[in-house]
């Protein structure tokens, strides 16, 4: 389960972003995760014999993003993953994410805090006495 870069030019949904992952605890799953890990640690060259199938697996020399983009179009993969919105599922908080947080939007999954916006997570999700997090707050997440 992944979902689409949301934004610039990745709008498209093109691209899939690994920022937020949902994985099943299955041998595909693992092979999924070991395939990226090999094809990182043989380089450009990759390997002829990915757990996944689909023959051979070019290098992932950049970060993991670019190594499951690599995977997206091989029959097994779309067998075994979802590709979910990402106006939905790892949302960035910008503008029109936070409208619709702050209105409490029942389509609005995940938020993503990413980059700039980490050090916003606490006081976003704790606003106002009301804890999003579901365990008070005072507790996980929204302690000082």
């Amino acid at each position: 389960f992944s979902t689409p870069r949301t934004g610039g030019a990745m709008a498209s949904g093109a691209n899939i972003n690994s920022g937020v992952l949902f994985a099943r605890n299955s041998p595909w799953a693992l092979g999924l995760f070991r395939d990226m890990l090999d094809s990182r640690w043989y380089g450009p060259a990759g390997f002829s014999t990915p757990r996944t199938g689909g023959g051979h697996l070019p290098g992932c020399v950049a970060e993991e993003q670019t190594c499951i983009n690599s995977l997206r179009n091989r029959k097994t993969f779309n067998e075994h993953v979802v590709v979910m919105p990402g106006t939905q599922y790892n949302c960035g908080l910008k503008g029109d994410v936070m409208k619709r947080f702050s209105a409490e939007d029942p389509t609005l999954k995940v938020l993503h805090f990413m980059g700039p916006s980490k050090s916003s997570a606490a006081r976003t999700l704790c606003a106002k006495g009301k804890s999003m997090t579901g365990d008070g707050p005072t507790d996980y997440g929204c302690s000082p």
